[in-house]
């Protein structure tokens, strides 16, 4: 669509020298025709006017004099008081290209704005996605949690075999205690669950339990010199992976499914 609403225009340009003289010579009537072509230049192609042999015969219609007229006032725009400027094509105005190239460079500004806009927007929305994913995840280990907890409640064995199975549990228990301790303090800093899916989803298996108690505990050594814990409990974690592959860490037996954690309360 045109644009054809409307365009800057000084207050005080009649007391420019250059405007000043040309009323001096053609009055308020010269005034009204110069602003005729201003407007002319603005909605020409480039804003500038194209010469041909009958340009005079279409501006005299616009300005409401004669051809003749009009010719002799275009040209004493240009050769007496400057305030327009021509070549071999066009006749145009260095304030009018000026004004013109600034209100461009204001269009651009505010289509990259919209762009960046756009961009943020669309980043919060997917954070809020995958926020909701993980938040819905939770819930569906939570209730799973307490469907095992309740089909546990229902097979409970005798107080002997209880024993005998607490015993056997004790030493089968992946985490003691001040290891849990750790994971706990991670997890109360960062989504612990979401990094060790992140880690099996690239390396096909789950972290071995000492590779991940030493990466956490280096972490709450640096304590609140760590601004982001999530990206640094990432690179750390993937770091340690490399640096042990020699040690053939994958091979079964050291890379248990740690489903203890996801049991974390």
């Amino acid at each position: 669509m045109k644009d054809t609403y409307y365009f800057p225009h000084d207050y005080h340009a009649r007391h420019d020298t250059k405007i000043e003289a040309m009323v001096n010579d053609y009055g308020v009537e010269g005034y009204g025709m110069y602003w005729v072509l201003i407007e002319r230049l603005y909605e020409s192609r480039n804003n500038k006017i194209e010469k041909f042999p009958k340009l005079f015969f279409g501006l005299a219609t616009e300005l409401c004099v004669s051809p003749d007229r009009a010719e002799k006032f275009v040209l004493s725009l240009i050769n007496d008081y400057r305030l327009l400027k021509e070549d071999e094509r066009y006749i145009w105005s260095d304030s009018v290209l000026r004004r013109m190239e600034i209100r461009e460079q204001q269009r651009l500004m505010k289509v990259e704005s919209g762009r960046i806009g756009g961009i943020h927007s669309g980043i919060t929305r997917k954070m809020k996605q995958n926020e909701a994913t993980l938040q819905k995840n939770e819930a569906n280990e939570a209730k799973e949690r307490k469907r095992k907890e309740k089909k546990r409640n229902n097979n409970t064995p005798s107080k002997n075999e209880g024993a005998v199975n607490k015993s056997v549990n004790k030493k089968e228990s992946v985490f003691n205690d001040k290891e849990k301790a750790i994971l706990e303090s991670v997890k109360a800093k960062t989504n612990i669950y979401a990094l060790i899916e992140e880690f099996k989803h690239i390396h096909k298996v789950y972290p071995p339990k000492d590779l991940l108690l030493r990466v956490c505990q280096q972490f709450l050594d640096k304590g609140a010199d760590i601004q982001e814990p999530y990206p640094y409990l990432k690179a750390a974690l993937h770091r340690a992976a490399q640096d042990e592959e020699s040690l053939n860490w994958k091979k079964e037996g050291m890379a248990q499914p740690l489903k203890e954690i996801l049991g974390m309360r």
